[in-house]
């Protein structure tokens, strides 16, 4: 029997979060008072992190477009725009002014500021997608009474009420850049720079850019799977400065001619109020120095061979909810909750909003697994752990479930997450996961993201029953945790393979493997 995994997706949220309409912001003649969400002086304005948190974690990838975009049409230029396929024109003249603009900037801000320099909607340094449609051409944004800079220095932030001496030491250090002066800057300094001035850089990971050329082009004779094991390999170097400012990076590109290219990205990146890890592979057309998006494919795919990440938050709390569940295994399935000898839990109390993560899916089998005996040594093993649990589930109780899971389905997902109270935190899994889309121009897989914000955790007791009409047994009370984090939550021990494809014309293709240093 074939097990595939499917991605995990985590997100923080907290009690007090709001749903709101975020696309209907009408303007304001005063902005002296500011709302939620704002457009002030050409900065996106949230009152808060926990408003950039709802903004961010409520929204499926068309509703933050859509919510995105509402801003733009009032006027908002963001860093990079979420352009939809009915504006061409708007991306072109987007591409070229940005060409313009960035050859008038100092390398404190890009390296692409020369003549011969290639651009694309993507931003060299911010790699999440939708951060950078919330950032403005500036790379700036203000959330609650404070307004962040990225640079390719790093993070520079400051009181809303000392924008002033903000402005002023950016100014400075902008105009050395541009003299081509030595300005010494720590890149990985974090800390009071200058009065009220802030800089931080996240220097624990590491990355590169770049990755180019094009390998002898495979035999078409060949099967796909032989066509994938050739693929030239980009390596997330730990212990390269570039783009270490602000975590784990690598773009890599294949080229089909001289004006077609497959463009393969994954990035680990903390920018102190937000952090994701995610990987997108893009079909690009050349005019000029201008790299485009184009759909000119028969299919692009991504495969997730091996991702493996940790997630560090209070995790004690949750042996309140597995104390006294079977094996410590809560078990999920087209909308029901089981323990690992399939007995229905009711009053699931991990459908709580509040929780830092979420990996269900009505459409895969999802296995928790609350862990106080084994020391987790790799990946590996954690993917061996979720795969037997979902394995045993299945064998021994598939058939009997209200709706039946085969024991010999070769496509079924398994959503897997493995909870440490030892090490407070939770190691995610995901291996085997192939993702393709037919005529498509990109394919973005954003692994998970956190955002700034503490959470207040508070569990309500529930009962399960030996099947779905037998008598109810409590368990657990309740229980409540407060934690209060400093900064947006870094990914860590990331193990990652993966590979990018595009195809054209039936029999072209052309991509990248990317893995993490530790594999090399």
């Amino acid at each position: 029997m074939k097990f595939k995994f499917l991605p995990l997706f985590m997100s923080v949220f907290v009690l007090w979060s709001c749903s709101q309409d975020d696309t209907q912001i009408e303007p304001e003649e005063s902005l002296t008072v500011y709302r939620d969400k704002e457009i002030v002086d050409d900065k996106l304005y949230f009152s808060s992190r926990e408003s950039l948190d709802d903004f961010i974690n409520e929204k499926s990838e068309s509703e933050f477009q859509k919510a995105a975009n509402s801003f733009r049409k009032k006027g908002f230029k963001p860093l990079a725009p979420m352009f939809t396929e009915d504006e061409a024109q708007k991306k072109t003249e987007f591409l070229q002014k940005k060409k313009e603009r960035l050859l008038k900037k100092s390398d404190l801000y890009t390296s692409k500021n020369h003549e011969n320099a290639e651009v694309d909607v993507d931003d060299e340094l911010i790699m999440d997608p939708r951060f950078a449609a919330l950032l403005n051409e500036g790379r700036e944004i203000i959330v609650g009474d404070t307004i962040y800079v990225y640079t390719q220095k790093g993070l520079f932030y400051s009181d809303l009420s000392h924008e002033s001496n903000l402005r002023d030491y950016l100014a400075k250090k902008n105009k050395a850049s541009l003299e081509k002066r030595e300005e010494i800057i720590d890149v990985c300094g974090t800390g009071e720079v200058e009065p009220y001035v802030f800089q931080h850089s996240d220097c624990d990971g590491g990355g590169g850019g770049g990755g180019g050329g094009t390998p002898p082009a495979p035999s078409y004779d060949d099967f796909p799977l032989d066509i994938k094991r050739s693929l030239g390999v980009c390596v997330v170097d730990d212990t390269s400065l570039w783009q270490q400012v602000f975590g784990q990076a690598e773009t890599c590109h294949d080229y089909f001619a001289d004006d077609r290219r497959a463009k393969v990205k994954f990035w680990n990146q903390n920018y102190f109020i937000f952090s994701s890890i995610g990987a997108q592979v893009k079909h690009q057309k050349k005019n000029f120095f201008i790299w485009d998006s184009s759909d000119a494919t028969d299919y692009i795919e991504m495969g997730l061979t091996n991702v493996s990440f940790k997630y560090n938050f209070p995790t004690a709390v949750y042996g309140e909810i597995f104390r006294n569940i079977s094996s410590g295994v809560i078990i999920t399935w087209k909308g029901k909750t089981y323990t690992a000898d399939g007995r229905v839990i009711n009053g699931y109390p991990l459908q709580a909003s509040n929780l830092p993560f979420d990996v269900q899916d009505n459409d895969a089998i999802s296995v928790y697994l609350f862990n106080e005996d084994i020391n987790i040594i790799d990946e590996q093993q954690a993917n061996n752990i979720i795969r037997d649990a979902a394995r045993n589930f299945i064998s021994t109780y598939g058939s009997s479930l209200e709706t039946p899971i085969s024991n010999t389905s070769d496509d079924l997902g398994i959503h897997g997450v493995i909870i440490d109270p030892l090490s407070n935190g939770a190691t995610f899994t995901i291996v085997g996961q192939i993702i393709r889309q037919q005529n498509a121009s990109s394919i973005t897989k954003i692994f998970d993201f956190n955002v700034l914000v503490g959470f207040n955790l508070k569990l309500s007791g529930g009962s399960y029953s030996v099947g779905p009409k037998g008598d109810a047994m409590v368990y657990n009370s309740g229980a409540s945790v407060e934690y209060e984090s400093v900064m947006a939550t870094s990914y860590t021990d990331v193990t990652l393979d993966m590979y990018g494809v595009v195809r054209r014309n039936g029999d072209e293709y052309r991509g990248r493997r990317v893995i993490s240093e530790n594999l090399e």
